[in-house]
């Protein structure tokens, strides 16, 4: 008898689905951030920096949550 369970599809529709909830959650969070930096002027920006900021915020999240969590898929 095979041991191993497989997971049926809405295991993986629901997987699916909270990677989209997560990158949009991510996207609002680095948007207020950047509202923030720019309203209450903790450093001064130029647009480029502002942007490299923003930026590096996605993609370092992005490239963090794939090396933790990519070997558990």
């Amino acid at each position: 008898m095979n041991s191993q369970r497989v997971p049926r599809r809405s295991t993986y529709t629901v997987l699916s689905a909270m990677g989209y909830f997560l990158d949009g959650y991510d996207l609002s969070v680095i948007s207020v951030f950047t509202y923030a930096l720019l309203q209450y002027k903790f450093w001064h920006y130029t647009s480029l920096e502002l942007g490299f900021v923003s930026g590096a915020a996605l993609l370092g999240g992005a490239m963090v949550g794939a090396i933790i969590f990519g070997p558990l898929f």
